[in-house]
Parts: C-alpha cells; sequence; structure tokens
C-alpha cells in the first residue's frame, strides 16, 4: 500500500517541472536584471524537478520509522547531494552548452565561490520543498486514515455491543471482553489504527463463535475451532501483554472433527481465572500425529481472583457430557496442582459417517 502511494506521488511530482518553469518565469517577469532566455528556465526546471523527486523519495523514507526503510532515504540523500556536488559545473559548463544553453555570461569572470554558493542555494531550496511536500501528504494521509478507522470503529463497537448483549457468562467473561474493548480503545493513534481494527474484528469474530456456541450444539472442523484459539491468543496478548500467553502448534491441524468449544472452552477459563504475565505465561500446546491429536493448557492462577469471579464453574461438566453424549473419541482431564491448573485434551483422528457416526 505505502508503496503504491508512493509511485502515485511520483507521477503527481512529474507536474513539478511545470510549477518549477511557472516560478522561474515569474520571477524572470518581476526582475529587473536581464531577461532570462526560455531555454535557461527550461533547463533550469528540469534540473529542479529531478533533484525534487529524488529528495522526495528520500525525505518519504526519512520519516518513516523503520530503521531500513530510514537508510534508503539516508543513501537517497547522499546520492542526491552526491549528484550535486559532481555533475552540476560539467552539466552547466559543458553538456549544457553543447546544446546551446549557456549560463555563464561571456563578460563575467567565473567564480567558484559563487557558483558553490548558488549550488547550495538552489539545493536547499528544492530539499526544502521536498520535504515540505512530503509532511503535507504524509499528514493528510494519516488524516484520512483515522477518519476512515473512526467510520470502521463505530460500526465494529455497533457489533461487539449487540454480540455482547446475546452472550451469555458462561461462554465469554465479561470483564475480560470489557477489559480488551478498553484497552484496544488506546491504541488508536496516528500509526497504529490498522492494529486497533484488526483486533476489534477479531474480538467480535470470537464473539460471533461463542454465540454459535450457545445457540447450537455443532460439530466443527479442527482447523475452524483451532483459529478462533488463535484468535483469543490474540485478545489474550493485547490485554495481558505479547509474552503473557505461548502457543504451540505444527502448521498441518488434524484433518477431523471435534464438538464446537472443545478447545475454546480451556482457553476461554484460563483468560478468565489465570494469573497470565511474562514472568508466568500461560502455555497453549497442540501436538499429533497421524492417529491422534493431544491438546494442552496450563497456567498458574490466584485463588483469591478465582473466588472473586461469579460462574456456575459447570463449563467442563457440560461439555464432558457432550462428549459423552455424542460418543466422541475425545478424553478431557482436568490437573489442579497447587497454584497450577493444567488441561489435557486428546482425540482419535476419525471421520464422521454419513450416519453421523464414527
Amino acid at each position: 500500500m505505502m508503496k503504491n502511494s508512493l509511485y502515485v506521488m511520483l507521477l503527481w511530482n512529474l507536474l513539478s517541472f511545470v510549477v518549477f518553469c511557472f516560478f522561474l518565469t515569474v520571477l524572470n517577469i518581476l526582475s529587473d536584471q536581464m531577461e532570462i532566455p526560455l531555454s535557461h528556465i527550461t533547463a533550469a526546471s528540469a534540473l529542479f524537478a529531478f533533484f525534487y523527486m529524488v529528495l522526495f523519495v528520500a525525505c518519504w523514507y526519512l520519516v518513516m520509522t523503520d530503521w531500513y526503510n530510514r537508510l534508503i532515504g539516508a543513501m537517497l540523500t547522499l546520492l542526491a547531494v552526491g549528484l550535486a556536488m559532481c555533475c552540476m559545473y560539467p552539466m552547466l559548463y559543458d553538456w549544457l552548452p553543447r546544446l546551446g544553453v549557456v549560463f555563464q555570461r561571456a563578460d563575467t569572470d567565473f567564480d567558484l565561490g559563487e557558483f558553490r554558493s548558488r549550488i547550495l542555494t538552489a539545493f536547499s531550496f528544492v530539499w526544502t520543498c521536498a520535504f515540505a511536500m512530503v509532511f503535507l501528504v504524509r499528514n493528510a494521509q494519516k488524516k484520512a486514515a483515522i477518519r476512515k478507522a473512526e467510520v470502521e470503529r463505530e460500526a465494529l463497537m455497533v457489533s461487539i455491543e449487540d454480540l455482547r448483549v446475546r452472550i451469555e457468562v458462561k461462554n465469554l467473561a465479561p470483564h475480560f471482553i470489557e477489559a480488551v474493548i478498553a484497552t484496544t480503545m488506546g491504541k488508536l493513534t496516528m500509526d497504529n489504527q490498522d492494529d486497533y481494527l484488526d483486533t476489534l474484528m477479531v474480538l467480535s469474530e470470537v464473539m460471533r463463535y461463542a454465540l454459535k456456541m450457545q445457540e447450537a450444539e455443532l460439530d466443527i472442523r479442527f482447523a475452524d475451532e483451532w483459529r478462533q484459539v488463535e484468535n483469543l491468543v490474540r485478545l489474550g496478548k493485547s490485554y495481558f501483554g505479547d509474552r503473557s500467553l505461548i502457543l504451540e502448534a505444527p502448521v498441518d491441524k488434524p484433518d477431523t472433527y471435534i464438538p464446537i468449544g472443545t478447545l475454546l472452552a480451556p482457553v476461554e477459563n484460563m483468560m478468565k481465572y489465570a494469573t497470565l504475565t511474562t514472568a508466568s505465561p500461560g502455555h497453549i500446546v497442540l501436538m499429533s500425529d497421524n492417529r491422534q491429536w493431544r491438546f494442552r493448557s496450563s497456567n498458574r492462577f490466584r485463588q483469591e481472583k478465582r473466588n472473586s469471579i461469579p460462574g456456575t464453574r459447570m463449563g467442563f461438566i457440560l461439555m464432558q457430557q457432550r462428549i459423552d453424549a455424542g460418543n466422541w473419541p475425545i478424553r478431557i482431564e482436568r490437573v489442579e496442582d497447587g497454584d497450577c491448573f493444567t488441561v489435557h485434551v486428546a482425540g482419535e483422528i476419525a471421520t464422521i459417517l454419513s450416519n453421523g457416526t464414527w
């Protein structure tokens, strides 16, 4: 996106030649000194436009935040300076005179100091124009992005509020939803509105999935359930911190079906009750082979926090009943050792037959 925008700006900057021609022509008309030929104005405008476009690209990269793009900007700036220092003398006093464009008057001696001063003044002027235009363009782009982000945010917030009203406590902890929304609200700035909106969209997707868990007992592909696990982990990181959750899984997920919520319930339970910090992160691990998959979530918790959060404590019991009623080849085991809580879920990789059995 950024590169396409830069290319468009460069195409527009080709008009700088016309602008410089107009500017120099006006100066020539207003000047009391000798009239400058049109060929000289055209040649000077072409040089101005060339350096302006090079310096525009250089400034465009220099104002970015990452060091790689700034390095590109610095190299382009040095290139422009090198061209001005090494090529301007032969350009003005050798190459252009061969084309009939002579800048040095016959009755005036060449003054090296004056030559360098004029080149420096012209280069500084063009550089200032390029930097000012980059600042104006990027500022306009950021304001437009913010306005667009605000519109999208309002639409997402309406959707999330509607979902929140419909979701019961047993699916997603309301305090967790409130915390994630509050955290993402504070992240809307000029530079990260895309991440902010992405987080809200992920939250909306998880809430829709939780609503589906509440309203219907579905069998779902393992990969689809795992996507929501990844979404919930992403939301957890936005609230607790990037290093508060560790997710390990193979690239290829088991090609099988599971009851909806089998994997999401332990992760939601972790988000709701666990103490998640960089020093004590939650671990979510998935392993699989050709015959079986194994899921494990483990975390530490504080009994005071657990006791203070209202809930039926029936989530795992209901899930086990659903597994037993459907005769699913899945086993769930919960282990509580001191302040460490671990959930093991294991299942066979099989295919559902047309009659709904395994």
